[in-house]
């Protein structure tokens, strides 16, 4: 076993490779208009300063004599810490040069300004960008093989930093894991071209999107502008993809004419019917072409566009004969004389607690006090909890609520602590899923209440969800056995476009108050980003929002080396982050893998998953906030739980007392 002081020497230096991967890591993942060139070198200087203590410590460990046996020698640790800041550096280093390398058509505008004074300096241009919309492919990789792809001054991990600068959304997660080397530059432009560079693909949205053009419901100028321009956009993309359009008038013609709004629709038939009337031929001459006859998409447009200017010069021109018809005339006009009077009565205008001439909610006596103090004194004062006004509670027709929490109280009675989940005070209409069947209820309670400071972590997963088309991404996923439903952030199933199933799922809070309501559920497919061969499927309800960041704050002075020997499932669970998924108890129990074991110096325990190990429980607070203990802070406790639908069991019961359909007739001798 390693000494004492040889050990925190080795901590010293793998806490260290992971500040410089972790400087790298945020850096990359900033967006690119957000940086500039005093951030990118404050970051380049932070490496550097951690290199010049690694190699220091570095030095101490090496003259010892206990440390030839060590593992930090023995495994080189020494070069893998090195390797780590050469690619952070390099990767820092070329961000850096996009701020100082001058524009190549800046240069020659400012080469041939001084020979030429009439020479204009054109703008920079600026690198095209590419989330993943196959329609924007072609045009994105035509733009950057022209501008980095095709440069033969631009090394290879120079063109890979830049590719990776240009992707976002879906693009950028499909690379996110590759290294910024020379050699992988070319294979991952090959993917990304066999991944978007589809043309039958392409095709077919072009087409879906031509059909799905929105109906025109009203004369409107700017409204057929779009519409026009969103059919010139779909016919310019089927052209660049060198499909034969100029043979497709009579379609286009066909399907855009019908979506017009009724008036435009007249005139632009009258206009074919002059048309068709120039086309019949006179008794001695030859049948003309029919083509010639029929309209094309050119004409329509042109019509569509004069039309558009004629309903925009239409309300202007009805508006000044408004105005000129309300120019007052010559003569005495009519006088105007308003009335007013104060509903307050002298009688109601004292405070009940100063005996002031104000209402009880503006009186200062009662904002002195302390929520706890206030509830007392209106309760005393035997004074509507809502209203603050003379009558009681359950009385009151006031539609005011509590600014803080939406609750039926007023504002100056809310308690900093009490339970403000929005489960609490959002109505839920449940006679709107009668309509859709037989629906499930999930309960959901949560509540804040208060406790020492403490830092909690909960069981996190970095998991891969598989979408329809094929497009993945990472998330951080909540394992929480206490939920009896899954859940997933719209976001997600936005971004990969999950096929969404109607239904209706109220959800309940504490004290049976309505939370909402989940509209529509979809099925995940889920893969482990360590055991690719594991995946499993899930069905999980979508909400805008799942939870807060967790944890709340991120966990600096955590030891890594504790975990050494352990796959986490979330390397960076001690990071406050989001989180798009809630695995509930229909699938944890699937997820569990038998291993067990607890950080001896902290009170986590890591358990062994499909998705790997998996930490959970409580970390001491930091010794330089020990004043901070004796502080509390909100707790969020959360529970999920499925019950039977009322109207169901209302069915049920209605079922015992319905008379039966048919009735059995007496014989002669039985009504006797």
């Amino acid at each position: 076993m390693a000494p004492i002081a040889l050990k925190k020497l080795t901590a010293l230096q793998t806490a260290r490779e992971a500040e410089i991967e972790s400087i790298r890591t945020r850096l990359l993942a900033k967006q690119r208009d957000s940086l500039n060139k005093s951030m990118v070198q404050a970051r380049l200087d932070a490496v550097k300063q951690i290199w010049v203590e690694t190699r220091k410590t570095h030095s101490e460990i090496v003259v010892r004599d206990d440390a030839e046996t060590d593992a930090y020698i023995t495994d080189q640790w020494f070069d893998r810490i090195q390797g780590v800041y050469e690619s952070a550096l390099d990767e820092i280093l070329t961000l850096l040069a996009l701020f100082d390398k001058p524009d190549a058509d800046d240069s020659a505008s400012m080469g041939e300004s001084d020979s030429d004074p009439e020479v204009v300096k054109l703008p920079k241009i600026s690198l095209p960008t590419f989330s993943g919309n196959g329609e924007d492919w072609a045009s994105f990789s035509d733009l950057f093989t022209s501008l980095v792809h095709s440069r033969s001054g631009i090394s290879d991990v120079t063109k890979l930093q830049y590719l990776k600068l240009c992707l976002t959304g879906v693009a950028a997660e499909l690379i996110k894991d590759v290294m910024t080397t020379n050699a992988n530059y070319a294979s991952t432009w090959q993917t990304l071209k066999d991944r978007y560079s589809n043309p039958r693909l392409m095709i077919n949205k072009l087409l879906t999107s031509f059909l799905e053009i929105p109906q025109m419901k009203k004369e409107s100028a700017a409204e057929m502008r779009a519409f026009a321009d969103e059919a010139k956009r779909i016919v310019r993309a089927l052209t660049n993809l060198k499909l034969p359009v100029d043979h497709w008038d009579i379609w286009f013609v066909f399907l855009l004419s019908d979506r017009l709004d009724p008036e435009s629709r007249k005139l632009w038939e009258a206009k074919l019917s002059e048309k068709d009337q120039e086309y019949v031929p006179e008794a001695d001459e030859p049948e003309r072409d029919i083509n010639s006859a029929l309209p094309k998409f050119s004409d329509l447009l042109k019509f569509l566009e004069r039309r558009a200017q004629a309903l925009k010069m239409y309300p202007s021109e009805r508006k000044a004969e408004k105005r000129s018809a309300s120019t007052p005339t010559s003569g005495p006009q009519p006088r105007k004389v308003f009335h007013a009077r104060s509903s307050r009565l002298s009688g109601n205008s004292n405070c009940v607690l100063c005996n002031g001439t104000h209402p009880l909610s503006k009186c200062f006596k009662l904002k002195d006090k302390n929520p706890h103090e206030r509830l007392a004194t209106v309760k005393q004062l035997q004074r509507c909890f809502n209203c603050l006004g003379s009558h009681r509670a359950n009385a009151c027709n006031s539609s005011g609520r509590c600014s803080t929490c939406q609750g039926k109280h007023h504002t100056l009675l809310h308690l900093k602590f009490q339970g403000n989940s929005q489960a609490g005070h959002q109505n839920t209409d449940n006679s709107q899923a009668g309509g859709s069947g037989s629906k499930s209820v999930v309960s959901l309670h949560a509540a804040g209440v208060t406790f020492p400071k403490r830092r909690i972590v909960l069981a996190t997963a970095k998991v891969q969800i598989i979408g329809p088309r094929g497009d993945s991404t990472f998330v951080r996923a909540l394992l929480d056995q206490g939920s009896e439903a899954s859940f997933v952030s719209e976001s997600i199933v936005q971004l990969l476009g999950l096929r969404k199933e109607h239904t209706c799922v109220p959800l309940t809070g504490l004290g049976a108050s309505a939370a909402g309501t989940a509209r529509s559920r979809t099925q995940l497919v889920l893969k482990s980003r360590v055991d690719t061969i594991f995946q499993i499927t899930t069905e999980a309800l979508i909400l805008p929002r799942l939870t807060s960041q967790l944890p709340v704050d991120s966990i600096e002075d955590l030891d890594l080396m504790q975990f050494a020997g352990l796959t986490l499932a979330d390397p960076e669970f001690f990071l406050s982050n989001k989180v798009d998924v809630i695995l509930g108890a229909d699938v944890y129990g699937q997820l569990l893998r038998s291993g067990l074991r607890r950080i001896p110096s902290s009170q986590l325990v890591a358990q062994d998953t499909a998705f790997c190990w998996i930490m959970s429980g409580v970390l001491p607070a930091k010794d330089s906030r020990r004043a901070e203990s004796h502080t509390s802070t909100p707790l969020q406790v959360l529970h999920c739980a499925s019950m039977q639908e009322l109207d169901q069991m209302l069915q049920r019961f209605w079922a015992f007392d319905e008379l039966p359909s048919s009735f059995s007739k007496l014989k002669p001798e039985d009504e006797a």
